[in-house]
């Protein structure tokens, strides 16, 4: 993600108080994004949609190819 748009997706964030955003103290070219505990509460209700979707997008795989279909996409994010 280039910076423009990290920024752009942290104002939305703050806007919607699921994050804050503070200039690092020691370094004042880095900004610091902390969840709120709205952001927190939002992630712990979202993990298991995220399973949910995960289990159904890979139910017609058998075992092997989930396996192979998760190591290639981790191979892909890492690129």
């Amino acid at each position: 993600m280039d910076p423009a748009t990290t920024g752009s997706v942290i104002d939305r964030l703050k806007d919607r108080e699921l994050v804050v955003a503070n200039l690092d103290t020691s370094d004042r070219r880095k900004v610091l994004v902390a969840l709120t505990n709205e952001g927190r509460e939002l992630i712990k209700t979202m993990i298991p949609v995220g399973k949910n979707i995960s289990e159904m997008t890979l139910s017609g795989l058998t075992e092997a190819e989930k396996l192979t279909f998760i190591s290639l996409l981790r191979k892909t994010s890492v690129s």
